[in-house]
């Protein structure tokens, strides 16, 4: 379209022959080979961008969040099989074929919940599991050769401390680096990505604009099929990929402000009540010689409530558990003062199935329903992160096809000249 005399054009004209004061050949080369650079730089981190996320979401749904689940409701399972046996030491009483089923089925859930971990899990997870498997063969045999002996041997200690010394700290140290996995994902180096991309179409969107001008001031056309097509091309792409980019960016930080946060709160919430009954049935087994053990329970307890009280505000299932725990350290505290004035029985009874044991199910019954809770709510914002993404290949494609046409357009409208 050739341009007519007027102000507009004899401003544009001057602008152009300011900017780019070197030979006509040249400036098409340089102006031409400038806007392929930065429109392919720019979609090629918008590519990297979209990659990085989706990877980042992946891992964190598909690793983290899997592994997390499990490797907590392996406690769950092996916190409600230990019961079992506790339940046998500290009431002095032959194990029941009623108690002999909820373990073993206790005992099959913790392995099924183990092997989906594995399945998941990657690089020092992945032993960690494989030392977990271990263990719980080991504690499954001492358990079976405890069967043989009297109630209180050896191997009833043993077993029990094959969960204290390997099995627990062994999971925990697995989960805290599962949500590890998923926390980086809403980190500030997965979602600054999309800020950048985004930023760079932007701005090789305003150099295509810039370049526009510049070929239609250094010649007498105003606009070029081709450099038209590229403005259109670029601008679809930025409609393309912004938006999903910056979704999935919002989304991502959103999950680590609320739904990451309260997960990761709900899974020590819950191990943390879990060990503390491990402690109290420890301590009621000894007779009169679990002061230690109750002292354990104190300060447990203590860090639990604390815990709770600085996370509780995340999610109602966590403001709820807190009572609960309260009423449960409340009543192993009546159970540690039978225990200290050496009523014996009346401490078992309590622990079994009197006050305190009540207490620690309903606790544990609210624990278990919000790691539930906070475990589903954490998937589907991850799922929607996940939907939100943008394949790789369209920037780059697009970018691709866009650079193209700039720069033949540049360079067909300087054809006259070179």
């Amino acid at each position: 379209m050739l341009v007519g005399a007027g102000p507009a054009h004899s401003a544009v004209h001057d602008v152009a022959w300011v900017i780019a004061k070197t030979s006509t050949r040249r400036f098409f080369v340089l102006l031409a080979v400038a806007t392929f650079v930065v429109i392919v730089a720019a979609s090629a981190l918008a590519a990297v961008a979209a990659a990085r996320n989706a990877a980042a979401t992946d891992k964190a749904r598909d690793r983290g969040l899997r592994v997390a689940e499990s490797v907590t409701r392996f406690r769950i399972h092996l916190g409600l099989a230990d019961a079992e046996l506790a339940t046998v030491l500290v009431t002095e009483r032959a194990e029941t074929p009623f108690n002999r089923s909820r373990y073993e089925a206790e005992l099959l859930d913790a392995s099924l919940s183990l092997t989906d971990a594995g399945l998941a899990a990657t690089g020092r997870n992945a032993d960690d599991i494989g030392t977990l498997a271990a263990g719980l063969v080991r504690y499954a045999g001492l358990v079976e050769t405890a069967r043989q002996y009297p109630i209180g041997t050896t191997f009833h200690d043993l077993a029990r401390d094959e969960v204290r010394e390997v099995l627990v700290p062994t999971a925990d140290r697995v989960r805290r680096a599962a949500e590890g996995q998923v926390e980086a994902a809403a980190g500030d180096r997965t979602t600054r990505w999309a800020v950048v991309a985004i930023g760079g179409l932007v701005l090789a969107l305003v150099v295509l604009v810039v370049v526009v001008v510049l070929v239609a001031g250094r010649t007498h056309v105003r606009l070029h099929l081709l450099l038209v097509a590229a403005l259109v091309g670029l601008v679809v792409e930025l409609t393309l990929v912004g938006p999903g980019l910056w979704s999935q960016r919002n989304r991502l930080e959103a999950a680590g402000d609320d739904e990451i946060a309260a997960f990761t709160a709900a899974n020590a919430a819950a191990t943390g009540l879990f060990d503390l009954r491990t402690v109290q049935t420890t301590a009621v087994a000894a007779r009169g010689g679990g002061e230690a053990d109750f002292e354990r329970f104190d300060a447990a307890a203590e860090a639990l409530a604390d815990g709770l009280a600085a996370s509780g505000a995340r999610t109602a299932g966590l403001r709820t558990l807190r009572p609960a725990v309260a009423a449960y350290v409340d009543s192993a505290d009546d159970v540690a003062g039978l225990a200290a004035e050496d009523r014996h029985r009346e401490a078992v009874a309590a622990t079994v199935d009197g006050g305190s044991a009540i207490a620690y199910r309903t606790a544990r019954r609210l624990a278990v329903s919000t790691v539930n809770r906070s475990t589903r709510d954490l998937g589907v914002r991850l799922d929607a992160a996940a939907d939100d993404g943008v394949a790789w290949p369209v920037p780059l494609g697009l970018g691709t096809a866009v650079a193209v046409l700039a720069a033949g357009g540049v360079l067909r409208r300087g054809w006259d000249y070179l």
